[in-house]
């Protein structure tokens, strides 16, 4: 394959898409630096593996492990046809990213299907995450523990977005979400697993948050998502995401896989809500909702 030719592999290591080459078994032969910007796996931790093997693991948004079903790679090295779709891979830290795939063929001289070659582009609006990052942490609006925003950057937006909201009648939903057995896995694991835990849902939740959208961290374990432009129905699949993927992230200590769930509790909201009683709403009913989501 290409991974012998000294320039095409220098060409690929600065292009701005991650690369990576798999041999017809589907083990990892080459892995460029925009691959291991975007996944936060190194050249030297995947290669000879196979991209199945708690590394890339793609789900779609229903939260379906591809690499048993649908996996665009398998399918191109069985067909030979180029295959273009969009997935979200599993980060070395534990999150989701939606990126666009597109697989292509590699075949030897004898015509036969030898490999394939994946590329993939981060989904998420880097400039503009970069630029809302560095006014986050201008303002001191950045939670030190996540990296996403904090209380205080959802309390002021909360309340502005419910006037907007009420005043030019469109819809909007409150998501209160919360990670579930932080407890258990910090008696089992330590508190710093437990750390990285939490970290990892926040950067999945802000990964798969509408650019209209806000997510950010109430406290501990508590987090709050403010859907703008939705019903009922359109939240309700909104959530079912956040849940799908954050139960498909993971991140491994000791070659021991660690995951968890999260709970959602919904609200949309009403004509003479504020800040305080859409919260209110929330957390009075979070404890009698046993179901994993549900809109109040």
């Amino acid at each position: 394959m290409f991974i012998d030719d000294k320039k095409l592999v220098k060409i690929l290591n600065n292009i701005n898409s991650g690369v990576y080459a798999l041999d017809n078994k589907r083990n990892i032969l080459f892995w460029n630096k925009k691959a291991e910007d975007i996944t936060g796996f190194y050249s030297d931790e995947v290669i000879g593996k196979s991209c199945k093997d708690n590394i890339l693991e793609h789900i779609n948004e229903a939260g379906r492990n591809l690499c048993h079903h649908g996996c665009p790679v398998s399918s191109t090295l069985a067909d030979g046809r180029e295959r273009e779709t969009q997935v979200f891979l599993h980060h070395k830290e534990g999150h989701r990213i939606p990126v666009s795939v597109k697989v292509f063929p590699v075949y030897d001289d004898g015509n036969m299907i030898e490999g394939a070659i994946e590329i993939f582009d981060d989904l998420r609006e880097k400039e503009k995450f970069l630029e809302e990052i560095k006014k986050y942490k201008e303002i001191a609006y950045m939670d030190s523990g996540t990296g996403i925003p904090n209380k205080k950057y959802l309390e002021d937006n909360l309340t502005r977005i419910i006037n907007e909201s009420q005043k030019f009648n469109y819809g909007t939903g409150i998501l209160l979400i919360e990670v579930q057995n932080i407890p258990k896995i910090n008696d089992e694991h330590g508190i710093e697993t437990g750390d990285r835990v939490i970290k990892m849902i926040a950067k999945n939740l802000n990964a798969n948050t509408r650019n209209s959208d806000l997510t950010g961290r109430l406290e501990g374990n508590k987090f709050l998502s403010i859907v703008r432009f939705v019903e009922k129905d359109q939240l309700k699949i909104i959530a079912e995401k956040y849940i799908n993927t954050a139960n498909a992230c993971f991140i491994m200590k000791d070659d021991k896989k660690i995951s968890t769930e999260i709970k959602i509790i919904g609200t949309l909201v009403r004509e003479n809500d504020d800040n305080q009683t859409v919260k209110k709403r929330l957390f009075e009913n979070r404890k009698k909702v046993t179901d994993t989501f549900r809109i109040i």
